[in-house]
């Protein structure tokens, strides 16, 4: 996941809500109950154009489908689109637009291009 928070407090608060959420959503389709997530979240700083890019790689329909309330409808960032081939376009929009100049237009200054929908950064390969 990527957010964007306008300082630490917002993002604590945001990241907090959005666990409690999916916790209770899980809990309530397993029948159980008690925590889902450890206590804390991995935090990396998008600082650079080849960063973010990299970033959003991980991003994607790709792994078992596209998510129905994630930015992906929405992401141009794409080589190809034949993904939405066949899937329902969501009724509503289900994310906010990117306000940050790296997620919005920095990433794209990168030297790798458009995302293709198998890639994995370098890092990411084993």
């Amino acid at each position: 996941m990527i957010c964007e928070a306008s300082d630490n407090v917002a993002l604590a608060r945001g990241v907090q809500g959005w666990s409690v959420r999916v916790a209770r959503g899980l809990n309530g389709f397993w029948g159980r109950e008690g925590g889902v997530f450890d206590d804390r979240y991995h935090l990396e700083i998008l600082s650079s154009p080849t960063q973010t890019r990299n970033a959003l790689c991980y991003i994607d329909p790709k792994f078992g489908g596209m998510d129905p309330f994630s930015s992906a409808w929405w992401f141009d960032g794409r080589q190809d689109e034949s993904w939405k081939r066949g899937v329902a376009t969501p009724e509503m929009r289900t994310v906010a637009e990117p306000t940050t100049w790296l997620l919005r237009v920095g990433w794209r200054r990168s030297k790798a291009g458009l995302i293709a929908i198998d890639e994995v950064p370098a890092a990411g390969r084993d």
